[in-house]
């Protein structure tokens, strides 16, 4: 599967230059030389220098069941006396709300959500039916949602708050370290509408660094937010959860150049993924 998981560009669908892999939109071109950064000039070299780059790692692999399991990132090696290489990332799980305002004056039916599948590229429509008790009511929420792939292990938490009733969605699991598309209302029974309980889905917390679109830099010497860097080993990598087909994710390379430095011949560094294929 070595040649199924490949690291493209960033900087948007048509870019191939790597001095403008930035972040922003996963590019259509991989990267197929051993130059990610630009030489650094005499000048630079006298004085120092820090710059950046955004890649994605993605799985590319069209069969259903060509998942990566157990991923992890790390630097196999770098040069010694060269500019010093770490990398980083945006590791988080998802949240999203659906508050139902006048939620406890509620005495029946039910409403119908949407979520976006952002590998099949396709809205699934799941309806939750209203339960007299609260945590029931949560139940058939969580058991909904459940229903859609991918999302088996999410978790739905009920709670109230004068006559609003709030369902906090924690993305865990097979949806953990992900982005998810903010859910969105469908329709509601009249049950809900002669109560005027309105059903609203919020996004709380973007989970990544999987189908995250990396923020972009406006230069390469602009640190990009929110990410935090280190080196990395095989021993102990950045965990990144599973890779399904189609699922890509951000990876950030920051290049530190001393001032004073030598030239050094060929400097460079090698970033290694490692993961588990299961057997069926």
């Amino acid at each position: 599967m070595s040649h199924d998981v490949r690291f493209f560009f960033s900087g948007g669908l048509t870019n191939n230059n790597p001095d403008a892999s930035l972040g922003g939109n996963i590019s259509a071109f991989w990267l197929t030389n051993k130059k990610l950064f630009s030489d650094i000039s005499a000048d630079e070299a006298q004085i120092g220098k820090t710059d950046y780059r955004c890649i994605y790692i993605n799985n590319v692999n069209e069969e259903e069941t060509a998942v990566l399991f157990n991923v992890g990132l790390f630097l196999e090696s770098q040069v010694e006396g060269g500019g010093e290489i770490t990398i980083g990332t945006i590791i988080d799980n998802e949240r999203q709300d659906v508050i139902v305002t006048n939620g406890t004056e509620v005495s029946g039916g039910h409403f119908i959500l949407k979520y976006y599948n952002l590998v099949s590229e396709n809205w699934i429509n799941f309806q939750v039916d209203w339960a007299e008790d609260l945590n029931d009511w949560g139940d058939n929420f969580e058991i909904a949602i459940r229903g859609l792939s991918g999302l088996e292990n999410v978790t739905v938490t009920p709670s109230s708050s004068g006559s609003n009733v709030t369902f906090k969605i924690d993305f865990l699991g097979n949806a953990e370290s992900r982005y998810h598309e903010s859910i969105e209302w469908v329709s509601s029974t009249t049950d809900f509408n002669d109560v005027g309980a309105v059903v609203t889905p919020v996004k709380v917390k973007s989970g990544g660094p999987i189908m995250l679109v990396a923020d972009e830099i406006s230069s390469d010497v602009v640190p990009p937010t929110n990410i935090s860097f280190s080196n990395p080993t095989i021993v102990n990598p950045i965990d990144i959860s599973m890779l399904r087909p189609g699922e890509f994710f951000q990876i950030w390379i920051k290049r530190v150049v001393d001032s004073s430095t030598v030239a050094i011949e060929e400097d460079g560094f090698r970033i290694r993924l490692r993961g588990e294929i299961a057997t069926f």
